[in-house]
């Protein structure tokens, strides 16, 4: 009863977090790759360039995605869990 619950909603939302930024790169920057670039966001001149660059943005996202996703991992084995949904909360 003295003990504090682990919020339920601030683990739900990193975990968006981390898997909104793994599968960003690919499924939801796809869609919105032109008008990046229309707007100047995305650099290049060619396709080709812009197209290239668009990729590395793609990548970058993925990455960091994958580095928070084995970071989290490796402390839910250190440290267990739930102690770390409950550190999170």
């Amino acid at each position: 009863m003295g003990e504090k619950a682990p919020r339920v909603g601030v683990v739900i939302v990193s975990l968006a977090f981390f898997v909104l930024f793994y599968s960003m790169g690919y499924y939801m920057l796809n869609p919105i790759l032109k008008t990046l670039h229309e707007e100047g966001l995305i650099p290049g001149r060619t396709e080709v360039e812009w197209r290239f660059n668009a990729g590395l943005i793609a990548t970058i996202l993925q990455g960091t995605g994958l580095v928070l996703s084995f970071v989290w991992g490796i402390l839910a084995d250190k440290i267990g869990r739930r102690q770390l949904l409950f550190l999170l909360g």
